[in-house]
């Protein structure tokens, strides 16, 4: 190979790493989780990750995903391990949501303890460029607690790359349970015949 192709390949190789990174550059804003610790979601990368959007004056939908989600980390980790996926649930009210109010959020599914489920809060602007990177809708009303919003649950690979938007409620659990069942296999199966 000659220098100039040498330079022109290493040239294209940047822009593409550049590019990749900067559409996901979402995935490297700060926020905190529900015991005071910073995190991003980057530091799942080389793990599946779900994210979902939730908020502590919910009574309805958020109560609901996070029962369903419990269940599903609970089935999740029983059948893989917890070593294979990270959970991000990011407050869609970070104006009011404090990590202590995530972390009381939790501590009423008693999921305060798991090492890879972050109830995460953190600045107004970081979290709506994570929410305009997913593309998730919310109306606000005139009352506290009164808030519509997209309710996906969104499944994040391992390069960091988003798979796919699930049905959040009901929760398409038996979906996200197929699809990394799917990927975990075929994974397990790539690192057996190295």
């Amino acid at each position: 190979m000659n220098i100039c192709m040498a330079i022109l390949l290493s040239h294209l190789f940047m822009l593409n790493a550049a590019h990749a990174h900067s559409s996901n550059a979402w995935q490297t804003l700060p926020l905190i989780n529900h015991n005071n610790q910073a995190v991003k979601i980057e530091r799942a990368l080389g793990k599946y990750t779900l994210v979902n959007f939730t908020f502590t004056d919910c009574v309805m939908y958020c109560t609901v995903q996070t029962q369903q989600l419990l269940m599903l980390r609970k089935r999740l980790a029983h059948t893989f391990g917890e070593e294979y996926f990270e959970m991000f649930s990011i407050s869609l009210t970070p104006e009011r949501d404090t990590y202590k109010g995530m972390h009381s959020f939790a501590t009423r599914f008693s999921a305060q303890d798991f090492n890879n489920w972050h109830f995460a809060t953190g600045s107004v602007a970081h979290i709506e460029k994570i929410m305009k990177a997913l593309d998730v809708k919310i109306a606000k009303g005139e009352k506290v607690g009164q808030l519509n919003h997209s309710t996906f649950v969104y499944l994040i690979d391992p390069q960091g790359n988003l798979l796919e938007a699930f049905q959040g409620v009901p929760l398409d659990d038996d979906a996200i349970f197929a699809t990394l069942t799917k990927r975990l296999n075929l994974k397990s199966a790539q690192l057996s015949t190295n």
